[in-house]
């Protein structure tokens, strides 16, 4: 049977005897621009088997059709945020034979003498598909103490800094294994002003806190009373059982604490935190921008869902009197196994979401939160009730 090799190349690091014997072996090799040059700075003769190809899709395609064993070049690890995993998807495992390199993340951590297997790595690479956004990084240096970026043409390191918080330490790597290699450190401020060359790789240490869950109203700016209280967001975090990675709508959000908090215990998910006053959506871009990002609908559900992705769950804190409208429209949306909370304090708010699902088969449940807080007074303490609220919740 014909093989498909991919070969990864690190500048300065030689190839193993199985890639050589790979070579050999290949009747064509496939490589973009940059490899092909590399290829050539170590002597390869690749005469008459070259095809120059900066198309990952069509690379693809041509070693899949290939009757003949091929050699595809790939920087680094090709299973490292690179080539190996789309050609994995699309090539049988007997014909597919992976040999990697030296990756360009242990190459910096090694040139920045910083031990690596306890980092979180965030590509911010234009042709990767993308887990991460530059918003998510405040958050990531909070929840985790290093972080390996890698960088492209549209997110580079000095427009990357611009979103870093101002404490952390960040190291520039450029151009690793080439003769012009350098490495530049400093804090963000620093780093946004200065221009690297290409390719290039950041490093980011930071002391993490390490709190996902457990913020306070406090760790929130809000108006006097209009904020999911801790212990009711605790319980109404619980009830939403929130994926790993899906889609969240926090409907009326007013602080945006229970989106906020949720994106920090599951960093990927996305959540849309929809609040149709002005004053208030502005201070969801603000607490968002200081613990974790969170997409802002700044209109009235439930014409603000039309466009939004399908949610997974959903969490309902406000409706400005709009229940009987907003609560169909969103299940209409929510896929099947999801789940919608919803907290009341008033009675008839909670008579009128009842009424919307009354002849709803979905399985329902009502929750009845009672909070006291101590308090002082006359050098004692007593317990001081919050208003009693009520969490439905309703399951596909």
């Amino acid at each position: 049977m014909s093989k498909v090799y991919v070969i990864g190349m690190s500048p300065g690091e030689a190839l193993s005897r199985r890639a050589l014997s790979a070579f050999d072996r290949s009747t064509r090799v496939y490589a973009s621009k940059r490899l092909a040059v590399l290829a050539g700075e170590m002597g390869l003769d690749l005469a008459g088997r070259l095809a120059v190809i900066d198309s990952v899709a069509d690379t693809i395609r041509k070693a899949k059709s290939a009757r003949s064993s091929v050699a595809v070049l790939a920087s680094g690890d090709p299973m490292f945020f690179g080539i190996g995993r789309l050609i994995a998807d699309a090539i049988p495992k007997g014909r597919l034979i992976i040999i990697p390199s030296v990756s360009s993340a242990q190459m910096a951590f090694a040139r920045a003498g910083i031990s690596w297997e306890d980092a979180l790595f965030v590509s911010l690479h234009g042709g990767m598909k993308r887990k991460w956004r530059p918003e998510d990084l405040p958050m990531l240096c909070q929840l985790h103490g290093k972080l390996a970026i890698l960088t492209g043409s549209e997110n580079t390191p000095s427009s990357i800094s611009g979103y870093l918080p101002s404490d952390v330490k960040v190291h520039v790597l450029e151009r690793l294994g080439y003769d012009d290699e350098r490495v530049r450190s400093g804090r963000p401020a620093a780093i946004k002003k200065m221009r690297f060359r290409e390719p290039n790789l950041m490093l980011v240490i930071s002391k993490q806190s390490g709190i996902a869950a457990g913020l306070t109203e406090d760790d929130f700016e809000h108006e006097r009373g209009l904020i999911t209280k801790d212990e009711v967001r605790a319980v109404a975090l619980h009830k939403l059982a929130i994926p790993r990675t899906g889609v969240l709508w926090d409907i009326g959000a007013g602080s945006g604490s229970v989106g906020i908090e949720a994106k920090r215990i599951c960093p990927e998910i996305d959540v849309y935190s929809i609040e149709s006053n002005a004053k208030r959506a502005a201070q969801i871009r603000r607490n968002a921008k200081k613990h974790a990002h969170v997409s802002v609908i700044d209109k009235a559900a439930p014409s603000a869902l039309v466009g939004l992705p399908d949610p997974d769950r959903i969490f309902i804190g406000g409706s400005g009197g709009g229940l009987e409208k907003i609560i169909p429209a969103a299940l209409k949306r929510l896929g099947p196994g999801g789940v919608m909370v919803m907290t009341f304090i008033a009675l008839e708010n909670l008579s009128a979401a009842q009424a919307s699902l009354k002849r709803s088969r979905l399985k329902q449940e009502i929750t009845s939160v009672s909070v006291a807080r101590s308090k002082p007074i006359g050098g004692k303490s007593y317990l001081k009730a919050d208003n009693q609220v009520y969490i439905f919740k309703v399951k596909k």
